[in-house]
């Protein structure tokens, strides 16, 4: 089921969204993919191959460690402060959606970095988790 995030939440609210969401597949007794698609830093400048500043790429490998980490309730804590940082794309609300459904599932999963890359200054991070 496809989810927008909306500009119009905040990162409570979109964070709420990812409980609820993993609530709904816990009680359907089935299992369940949840993407979060959209860049970490997000500072946009001309040109692909253009990578984030060195300050908003250290904020993205924090929050990539913290993932691959478990460290769920520790980025969720942080995520204000990353989003006015590093300021993600859509501020950050797929994050928050992400930690909401990670936290609610009360499950550690196994992290696999496989890339970090550039698009036009911002930051994407290629990360699965499965359990």
């Amino acid at each position: 089921m496809p989810v927008s995030v909306c500009l119009s939440a905040n990162l409570d609210e979109s964070f709420a969204w990812g409980r609820h969401i993993a609530r709904a597949a816990a009680a359907l007794g089935r299992r369940a993919a949840f993407v979060a698609s959209g860049s970490v830093s997000h500072k946009l400048v001309r040109g692909p191959e253009q990578w984030p500043g060195a300050a908003e790429q250290e904020l993205d490998h924090r929050l990539a460690r913290l993932l691959a980490d478990g460290d769920y309730d520790k980025a969720w804590a942080w995520l204000p402060d990353y989003a006015e940082a590093a300021e993600p794309e859509m501020g950050g609300r797929h994050l928050a959606m992400m930690l909401g459904a990670l936290i609610e599932t009360g499950r550690r999963f196994e992290a696999t970095v496989h890339a970090y890359g550039p698009s036009s200054g911002s930051g994407n991070y290629v990360i699965s988790m499965t359990c």
